[in-house]
């Protein structure tokens, strides 16, 4: 076998690969041998069929199977053996000369186009550049706010006597005519729902104050100013057949359940961190306020990321091979509406990939891969504040077959590395960059 690579340009190059036939034919003889311990022909036992039989009756497609996997197997060898950094996978070229006669033919030659990833030269990174590093001020309203949401995951729900606007309703509701007949083949179901949702004021005043087994006729259209999303969500209906409603609804109150929020007490918060963990309220506030600044940073961090990425593009200024990725997306994208999108969502593709490249070069010179033991640390840290959130706790061991359990889908694996990987890369880039930390108010750091 013979590769050679002609080089079109700094970012295209070609590969032509020559098969002889002893590359070939040794192994395509094996797999006829073995078809023929297996296959089942009229007028012959399993097993026992002639081998010149065989080879007339199958050797065509496995000589083009056999070819075909030897020649993709040597391609990536050869992108492997010569170290070329590629973006995207080797296309076949089509040829114009005629076509393999592979009744006949000997000798094969194949061409496959290739994208060369461009020369990164991390000097460039010398020349600081300036960016500005968000914190986001915790103060007492976000305190309060997502201490009401936290007690609201562990608020109890107790029977009550009459309606009020945060109580869970259960209601039976059916479907009625302008006379306030029912409707034979009209809904009738049975619904829970809270009066938040009601966004007209006039029908959650009409319900405020009932007591189980009284009725009230509700205009849901007007109760959600048509929201159909809404609408179709507490009917269990889709927002398409939401839209067609027309008639109103006889909704009668089968049962109503108020949630009661817990007290900050010391239950509570061995509930929340476990016993112990702290002692008083004040403890307690703390460590909370600790937890919602760690948790309000990773917002922080993911847009300081964003923001050194563009930067670091801008200054690379990266060249790609733009027409063969194109093509590329539209060979390796078998659902037509996805390629119709590939032109107008390639800037942006592009731009991931430059990042990409930029980033791989600056795992391997600067060894931050990611180590198994950080890979467990991190899913088991974010376990631990999963776990916090719901009182629950896992002894060391648990935490430990848990990680291992979690990293084996390769998905998730996947996953965490880009997390951990990219904290090690915004801690390279930081150094290099004038940061300007700015403090912010949620409300603005949402505005950015």
């Amino acid at each position: 076998m013979d590769i050679t690579q002609e080089k079109i340009d700094d970012l295209n190059a070609v590969l032509k690969v020559k098969l002889q036939p002893e590359d070939y034919e040794q192994k395509v003889e094996q797999v006829l041998k073995d078809y023929r311990k297996q296959v089942n022909l009229p007028g012959f036992r399993a097993g026992k069929v002639p081998f010149g039989i065989v080879k007339k009756r199958f050797g065509l497609a496995v000589l083009q199977e056999e070819v075909s996997k030897i020649v993709g197997e040597s391609v990536q060898s050869y992108l492997v053996d010569n170290k070329l950094q590629v973006v995207g996978q080797p296309l076949p070229k089509v040829q114009d000369e005629t076509p393999i006669d592979w009744n006949n033919q000997k000798e094969f030659e194949f061409l496959y186009e290739l994208g060369l990833a461009p020369n990164i030269d991390l000097q460039i990174l010398e020349k600081k550049g300036s960016v500005t590093e968000y914190s986001i001020n915790v103060d007492q309203k976000i305190i309060d706010e997502e201490l009401e949401s936290l007690k609201s995951y562990y608020a109890t729900n107790e029977d009550a006597e009459k309606v009020c606007e945060k109580d869970i309703i259960e209601a039976a509701i059916v479907e009625i005519d302008n006379d306030g007949n029912d409707i034979d083949d009209g809904i009738n179901k049975t619904i829970n729902f809270s009066l938040v949702a009601f966004e007209d004021e006039s029908s959650k005043a009409s319900l405020l104050g009932l007591g189980k087994e009284q009725s009230v006729d509700c205009d849901f259209n007007k109760a959600f100013k048509n929201n159909y999303d809404k609408i179709g969500s507490v009917l269990h209906i889709s927002a398409d057949e939401a839209k067609e409603l027309k008639n109103n609804f006889r909704l009668t109150v089968k049962g109503i359940k108020t949630r009661i929020l817990p007290e900050l007490n010391q239950e509570l918060f061995e509930r929340i961190y476990g016993k112990d963990a702290v002692k008083d309220e004040t403890e307690f506030l703390d460590k909370f306020k600790s937890d919602l600044e760690e948790k309000y940073k990773s917002y922080t961090t993911r847009k300081l990321e964003n923001e050194l990425m563009d930067q670091v593009i801008e200054k690379f200024d990266l060249k790609l091979p733009d027409e063969f990725l194109r093509r590329w997306l539209k060979v390796i994208n078998e659902d037509q509406s996805k390629r119709d999108k590939i032109d107008e969502e390639y800037d942006s593709w592009s731009s991931s990939m430059k990042w990409q490249l930029i980033q791989r070069k600056i795992v391997e010179e600067n060894n931050l891969q990611a180590t198994e033991e950080e890979l467990r640390d991190h899913v088991k840290i974010t376990l631990q504040q999963r776990l916090q959130t719901t009182g629950q706790s896992f002894e060391e061991e648990q935490l430990k077959m848990y990680c291992d359990e979690y990293l084996k889908d390769n998905k998730h694996k996947e996953e965490v590395e880009n997390q951990v990987v990219g904290d090690k890369i915004v801690n390279f880039f930081k150094p290099k960059f004038n940061i300007t930390v700015k403090e912010v108010s949620m409300e603005d750091f949402l505005k950015l």
